[in-house]
């Protein structure tokens, strides 16, 4: 498969090529808090048309993640100043 650089808004690096990608949030999304779409410059997106906005594709969404562990041992607390995570039955401070 080729994929045209240019045309598809991609850039050529030192080792590789690349896609700059922006997370949009949409409040309007279920499970998920943002949409991950390609970022595309100012000059690019003003040149399209509406529907050509419109139709770009999206490339995955982002949700929170709270882990078994987390769910199972205790809470996680925030003072402001660190992470800790209280678990019920050990109460030692480390």
């Amino acid at each position: 498969m080729i994929i045209p650089i240019e045309e598809n808004h991609l850039y050529q690096g030192n080792k590789g090529v690349y896609a700059d990608f922006v997370a949009w949030s949409n409040d309007k999304l279920n499970d998920a808090t943002h949409l991950i779409k390609q970022s595309l410059s100012k000059e690019i997106r003003e040149g399209m048309t509406e529907e050509e906005r419109l139709a770009q594709p999206t490339f995955g969404d982002v949700r929170p993640i709270i882990s078994e562990v987390e769910q199972s041992t205790g809470s996680t607390e925030f003072d402001g100043a660190a992470m800790t995570t209280t678990d019920p039955a050990n109460d030692l401070p480390f």
